[in-house]
């Protein structure tokens, strides 16, 4: 019986590739014979080397593909805003409806989590006519300021704010809808550091999400429930390759133990200084202070973000 095939993309650079590495062993180690899982790494300039480490990962009805986005990322050259550990990169995701336009449907992942389920759960979501499937951002609903600066900047509830590493994306309602031609007339309108693609998907896609199941995106922040969740997003600096003690770390190192990475990750936790830390640290802070003055420029020239967007 021929199996349906679950598109699921990563956007990565050198840098990222042994945390990719994790990620697309958990993806493995739980996927069904249901499906055929098709892994897309959207790059520039990823090394031959790394290619080929990533690509060893596959397995039977597991494929893992790389694919160069220079072109694309030509078309936005100079425009692209990016702050402390941002990359390129993570305007990847955006390239995707163009990129694959035999998808209609297909699941965007950060390289920074850890996936302890099956994601065809994720794939089997109906989105109907809606653009997104994807989980509350967490730091929005459980930080104040963060919180009005998602009501007060961007005009969104925060509860309806998403997190975007991890999106079910209907492919098909993006290309039909012009999505990639949106957002770069958006990024000419306005300019939005603070969570920068994210904001910029929010925006385009608001009103038009399925929420998902938490568990599909969850946070480690230090009270977040003790049992493991079916993804584990290790974002900002909550990363258990830099620090012991991580909520959720168990299960990215069970996936870790099974990459050619492993000791290389365990290396630089365990390398990690206090200078690391402190500027771990700093840049909360920073982040923190710009989501501030974005809130007080937004009052001091009484802008509602979407009578400048419509």
């Amino acid at each position: 019986m021929k199996r349906e095939t679950i598109p699921i993309f990563f956007s990565v650079d050198d840098r990222y590739i042994p945390y990719l590495a994790v990620a697309v062993a958990s993806i493995r180690e739980n996927a069904s014979e249901k499906y055929d899982y098709r892994l897309h790494v959207l790059h520039v300039g990823v090394s031959r080397k790394n290619r080929n480490r990533i690509a060893s990962l596959a397995g039977d009805h597991f494929t893992v593909e790389f694919s160069d986005v220079r072109e694309y990322l030509l078309r936005m050259s100079g425009r692209l805003h990016l702050r402390d550990y941002y990359t390129v990169a993570t305007y990847f995701r955006f390239f995707i409806p163009d990129l694959f336009p035999d998808y209609d449907k297909g699941i965007y992942l950060d390289c920074d989590v850890a996936v302890n389920g099956d994601v065809s759960e994720i794939y089997e979501t109906g989105l109907g006519e809606n653009l997104l499937g994807a989980v509350t951002e967490e730091v929005m609903t459980d930080i104040p300021t963060y919180g009005r600066y998602s009501r007060e900047v961007l005009g969104i509830e925060p509860k309806n704010y998403f997190n975007a590493g991890v999106l079910l994306m209907n492919l098909q309602k993006m290309r039909k809808e012009g999505l990639l031609d949106r957002f770069s007339a958006l990024l000419d309108r306005r300019h939005l550091p603070v969570a920068q693609d994210q904001d910029y998907l929010n925006l385009l896609s608001a009103g038009r999400v399925v929420y998902l199941d938490g568990r599909w995106n969850k946070t480690p922040f230090p009270y977040a429930p003790e049992e493991e969740p079916k993804l584990a997003h290790y974002k900002m600096s909550m990363k258990p390759w830099h620090y012991r003690g991580v909520k959720y770390e168990d299960c990215f190192w069970r996936y870790a133990a099974k990459t050619a990475w492993y000791e290389e990750l365990l290396a630089e936790r365990d390398s990690y200084t206090a200078q690391d830390a402190a500027r771990d640290a700093l840049q909360g802070e920073n982040l923190l202070r710009l989501a501030e003055e974005e809130i007080e420029k937004a009052a001091r020239e009484e802008q509602f973000f979407p009578a400048v967007f419509a």
